[in-house]
């Protein structure tokens, strides 16, 4: 029996030295060098963070957040709704209409139809919609964080965009905004309907869909809110605060747009699965986009 097991430890001996010479990961050192199971370990992690990179590099992400389907033909009811006339919201320096257009007809296939049309209501002539929208709002207090390290608190006026979802259905048939919802029989596969409501309010404080958007895409229509203030980001650029402009929500009006024709997100925003949330990639915000 002791001969068995020498000669079973001589072969064991052999082989294991067969295998340090065939793979060098495999080294132990029984001084001041790492073990190699931590060696193995760390070529592993360090090979995966390249092969994840690279993936990232030449694959590029997929645009659509959810599945869509393809329309022949495709309809933007853009209605304006305003409750003043110190300003014209359509006017220089503020949104641009016609460029609202150029830039979603990008997103047009060879084979579809894209139309736009425009509506313009006043709050002062429908009752329902301004007290639809004043039930929607309220007063809100922001922090902000100076580029300067100092906090202060900053008063909003903020938009539900859900209660205000819920207003819009209850008084489309007052104000003939249920023409878009009258033929229930189309086919979803030839026509879709991509409804716009975009409020121009004059007010004392800058007014914010939910706290923090100039626009928000739902499953059923797109809301957007233009105010004439300029207001001071969470972002800065040396040292210096970059400004939004409020007049002119044409950019979160072209991402939210496109959000809900196609589950499309900006370049830079990416769904991460395993945290469940979107988060920043800034490896494909290159080139000719919308958005």
């Amino acid at each position: 029996i002791g001969e068995s097991i020498l000669s079973d430890r001589q072969e064991c001996g052999a082989l294991l030295k067969k295998i340090l010479e065939i793979n060098p990961f495999f080294l132990r050192s029984y001084r001041n060098e790492e073990p190699s199971s931590l060696r193995l370990n760390t070529f592993l992690a360090k090979l995966s963070a390249v092969i994840d990179m690279t993936y990232r590099h030449l694959i590029t992400p997929p645009a659509p957040l959810f599945p869509t389907f393809y329309s022949e033909r495709v309809i933007f009811h853009f209605y304006l709704i305003k409750n003043h006339n110190n300003y014209d919201p359509l006017g220089p320096d503020y949104f641009n209409f016609k460029e609202f257009k150029h830039e979603m007809s990008k997103f047009k296939l060879p084979s579809q139809e894209y139309t736009f049309s425009m509506k313009q209501l006043e709050l002062s002539t429908d009752p329902s919609i301004a007290v639809g929208l004043v039930r929607s709002m309220s007063l809100a207090k922001v922090p902000v964080l100076s580029v300067y390290g100092q906090f202060h608190v900053q008063t909003i006026l903020q938009i539900s965009s859900k209660s205000l979802r819920s207003y819009i259905h209850t008084f489309e048939p007052e104000t003939g905004l249920d023409e878009l919802y009258e033929d229930d029989s189309s086919d979803i596969s030839i026509v879709k309907h991509v409804p716009i409501y975009f409020f121009s309010l004059h007010s004392l404080e800058p007014v914010f869909i939910d706290k923090y958007y100039l626009s928000k895409a739902l499953h059923d229509m797109v809301i957007v809110v233009q105010s004439n203030h300029t207001w001071e980001s969470r972002i800065a650029c040396n040292r210096r605060p970059i400004y939004w402009n409020l007049r002119n929500p044409l950019k979160s009006s072209l991402a939210s747009t496109a959000l809900m024709l196609g589950g499309i997100v900006p370049t830079h925003i990416r769904y991460n699965e395993v945290h469940q949330s979107a988060c920043q990639d800034w490896f494909w915000s290159v080139g000719d986009n919308p958005l």
